[in-house]
């Protein structure tokens, strides 16, 4: 069994950005949004129960209207809703993935778990240790204004969507302040790759 790195971190921490440095130095990840993209595209049964739950025109051609969808989601503070009907399924594939890329041949130095809601999902419990990516937040928000083009209010509003991070931090074996420059993470990130490495050699 290869061992498991759960990564997490606020929006706009950076968390992305320090799981694609890491398999670029050998490891292998899931990203669990994708992994909840997968199941809205894919899974019928979760598209009909969204269609019923937040209203017929967010499906459109056989896809979600991801967009419309937010806002409905956001706007109502509907996420319970949300989250029981997408949560079940994108963990199973979230596991799925894990399991198969545990035992391909072509075996990865170590796997990564990806998650924003890495805590708030339990996915830490199928991990061997977890790491949050931090920075103060105006600089969150500044960085997720400029990726996402969002308002200062619908981005604290999703902020409020997940656990602060100093709960992520303190529940979370390392962390990575992501408060300078990309070569500044990368140097971090190279860091966080040894220490990982070394768990594997004990």
């Amino acid at each position: 069994m290869k061992l498991k790195a759960g990564i997490t971190g606020p929006l706009g921490s950076g968390k992305s950005t320090v799981t694609k440095l890491l398999v670029s130095m050998g490891a292998w990840a899931v990203d669990v949004d994708r992994a909840g993209h997968y199941v809205l595209e894919r899974n019928k049964g979760v598209q009909k129960q969204l269609a019923e739950t937040f209203g017929s025109d967010i499906l459109k051609g056989g896809h979600i209207d991801r967009k419309l969808l937010g806002e409905r989601v956001f706007a109502a503070g509907r996420h319970d809703q949300l989250n029981k009907i997408v949560h079940p399924p994108m963990i199973e594939r979230v596991l799925s993935l894990l399991s198969k890329a545990d035992r391909h041949a072509l075996r990865p130095l170590y796997l990564i778990v990806d998650a924003a809601l890495l805590f708030e999902l339990g996915l830490h419990h199928y991990t061997d240790v977890t790491v949050t990516v931090d920075a103060p937040g105006e600089q969150l928000v500044d960085r997720i204004r400029k990726r996402d083009n969002l308002s200062r209010s619908q981005i604290l509003q999703r902020m409020q969507s997940q656990w602060p991070a100093e709960k992520k931090i303190e529940l979370s074996d390392y962390l990575i302040e992501n408060i300078g420059s990309i070569e500044d993470l990368r140097h971090k990130t190279q860091t966080l790759h040894h220490w990982l490495v070394n768990r594997i050699a004990t």
